[in-house]
């Protein structure tokens, strides 16, 4: 279930989104809040030039559930990391 939920996550483009004609790679929030906690499995050292380790924990993470053109963006760069404002509206209580 947990590789399901994680597969539906990163297809969600407010989540997760690669925009290759700009350079750019789009996180949820949650990955920048808790990038630290990929670090001592997914941060390989020697890859991923040009990010944070704790982005390239996150991307070696993200890149086991995408398909090969969308990993070969990510191993190839050059690109930008940014994230997604985080949406506080889900917290909310409906009566």
């Amino acid at each position: 279930q947990l590789e399901d939920q994680t597969r539906s996550f990163l297809a969600d483009p407010s989540k997760f989104r690669l925009n290759k004609d700009g350079g750019k790679i789009y996180l949820s929030q949650i990955f920048k809040w808790y990038g630290a906690d990929f670090v001592p499995k997914y941060a390989v050292e020697g890859e991923l030039e040009g990010v944070t380790q704790v982005e390239r924990a996150v991307l070696n993470f993200v890149g086991g559930y995408l398909g090969a053109e969308e990993k070969k963006f990510i191993i190839s760069g050059p690109y930008k990391v940014k994230y997604f404002a985080f949406d506080w509206s889900l917290n909310e209580q409906t009566e």
